[in-house]
């Protein structure tokens, strides 16, 4: 798919998001209709959650204080709210709500205090079918061990309270996923993800960089390293296991994410995508070092300190039925996304995990003196 033809998908995109209605890359679902309740809905994997559940015929119902993208899914039933806060008022509409319907399904995605998860859980108690939790990998204790299963221990929470004002991400996690399970039991499903990609970010500093980088072409730095791999999760995939779940009764946890593959198989088949003529050249890992250029901090999908951080075990989640796309269809999206982000490619690489094109002139230029030497 060239350029052109991208920008084409990325208006096409851009138009049905905006109306809040369907996009393709989602299979009819033969199975039940389901009534669901979506906890937010309008940010970073709400709206691809949603459209997925529309597809297939579902009908939705979002909660959320109306804020973030509010020119999304305007059709669809809205009950306005705020869970953070403190005495509870914020939860007042879905309370009165839930005195009227209940819900085969709730979707959840919350990554902020987790205090706010057990009122909403208390709630919705009595209300629901299922309670499915996106959650993720950093809930596990640490990423040293490799093929890390659902049985492996998550975060020590011994030592703080749900309460405490200071979580970070991998703790909110484990305490909302603990909460959750204490309070509904068999009715939780919790799906571990990790590196979620799609035709969206969580902000606009995470754009895809190599995607990017080998759509504009050139002379393309790569990090030569032995046994170099990486693993990400396929949101669109993830979604179609989640209802996969739903419909076969699934609970308990999975881990979620695509099989480990290759970095250099990654990049064949990001190349299959963008069809820019490019040059690649592979800098050794140590040359990098010596021009400051550091694993997963300046070039991502490089992690080679944890040694389990890209080999997490999802046997479970394959056995149960989850079927990933392929990486040419993952990375067609994500470039869908940046294109109608960024329709002049003019994204400025060089924050969080990426380097500049000023920095990767700078390396080919030390590089080749040093192998003219």
């Amino acid at each position: 798919m060239n350029r052109r033809q991208f920008l084409s998908v990325s208006t096409a995109v851009a138009g049905s998001v905006a109306a809040g209605i369907s996009v393709p890359g989602f299979a009819k679902d033969s199975g039940e209709k389901l009534k669901v309740l979506v906890l937010g809905g309008r940010d970073y994997f709400g709206p691809t959650l949603i459209n997925a559940l529309l597809q297939a015929g579902h009908s939705v119902t979002h909660f959320n204080r109306g804020f973030t993208n509010p020119e999304l899914f305007q059709h669809l039933q809205w009950i306005r709210g705020d869970r953070e806060v403190r005495d509870g008022s914020g939860l007042i509409n879905l309370k009165q709500h839930l005195k009227q319907h209940n819900y085969d399904l709730v979707v959840d995605s919350w990554q902020k205090h987790p205090m706010f998860v057990p009122p909403i859980a208390k709630l919705l108690k009595g209300h629901i079918g299922q309670y499915h939790y996106v959650s993720s990998i950093s809930a596990y204790k640490d990423k040293n061990t490799v093929h890390i299963d659902e049985d492996y221990p998550l975060v020590d929470l011994s030592d703080s309270t749900i309460e405490d004002r200071r979580h970070t991400y991998g703790r909110a996690k484990a305490w909302s996923e603990t909460v959750l399970f204490e309070e509904l039991g068999d009715k939780v499903t919790t799906f571990r993800s990790h590196g979620m990609r799609s035709d969206r970010t969580p902000n606009r500093i995470y754009e895809p960089y190599w995607p990017a980088r080998f759509l504009e072409g050139g002379t393309i730095v790569l990090p030569k390293d032995d046994n170099h791999v990486m693993q990400v999760c396929d949101v669109k995939s993830m979604i179609a296991f989640m209802l996969h779940c739903q419909h076969k009764g699934l609970s308990g946890p999975f881990n979620v994410a695509r099989d480990t593959m290759a970095f250099s198989d990654y990049v064949q088949e990001v190349e299959k995508v963008t069809q820019t003529p490019h040059q690649k050249v592979w800098v050794p890992k140590d040359f990098l070092a010596e021009q400051g250029v550091e694993p997963y901090r300046h070039l991502p999908l490089w992690r080679p300190q944890l040694a389990g951080f890209y080999h997490i075990n999802i046997n479970k989640a394959k056995q149960a039925g989850l079927v990933n796309r392929s990486v040419v269809d993952m990375v067609t999206d994500q470039l869908a996304g940046y294109l109608r982000r960024n329709p002049k490619q003019d994204f400025m690489f060089g924050g969080v995990g990426t380097i500049s094109r000023q920095k990767e002139r700078q390396i080919l230029n030390a590089w080749k003196n040093a192998t003219i030497a």
